[in-house]
């Protein structure tokens, strides 16, 4: 949803940023990347928040939960996409406008639909997957059990991060020369 609507706004934007073609597919990959990743933000924070529950909440009260901590990683994550998006018009270039262009508006619309439509769906299909249980249960077949993974980093997430957070000045002045010898 947030693809179409994306592709219908930037054809309005169109009348004020030039699209040289390419927004479209940006819109296509850009809305494909931060639609499954806005989701699955919230599918991760709603099956914690159920397995917490434990089948006391109702499906509505687990997605308002869900919401309440995923919506502000949506919002954050779509705010940096959007402004590092932005960027791009600093080149000044026909194309990297339609890029730029086309990133932002989708990026702003997956927000959107992020915080308003995926929270509705969840709960409706919350309800059916809660009464397919209550079905399953009435019919003595056991749900089947899933996998449980350690909290916590890798190890080679946690081999990265330990000089990091050891060294933040350090690392922070290193990343910075790098980008700017990269960048000159």
């Amino acid at each position: 949803s947030s693809i179409v609507a994306a592709v219908g706004l930037s054809m309005v934007a169109s009348h004020v940023f030039p699209d040289a073609g390419v927004g479209t597919n940006v819109i296509l990959l850009i809305g494909l990347a931060v639609g499954v990743d806005y989701t699955l933000f919230y599918l991760k924070r709603e099956r914690e928040e159920r397995a917490r529950a434990g089948g006391k909440l109702s499906p509505q009260a687990v997605v308002e939960l869900a919401a309440a901590t995923s919506g502000r990683a949506v919002v954050l994550s779509g705010l940096a996409v959007a402004v590092s998006s932005a960027t791009l018009y600093l080149a000044d270039d026909v194309i990297f406008s339609s890029i730029a262009t086309g990133a932002i508006v989708v990026t702003l619309v997956a927000v959107v639909s992020s915080l308003t439509v995926l929270p509705a769906l969840l709960a409706k299909l919350g309800m059916r997957a809660e009464r397919r249980a209550v079905r399953r249960a009435a019919r003595g077949l056991a749900p089947k059990k899933q996998k449980t993974h350690k909290a916590g980093p890798g190890r080679l997430t946690a081999a990265v991060l330990r000089p990091v957070a050891k060294h933040p000045t350090a690392t922070l002045t290193v990343t910075v020369l790098g980008l700017l010898a990269l960048a000159a």
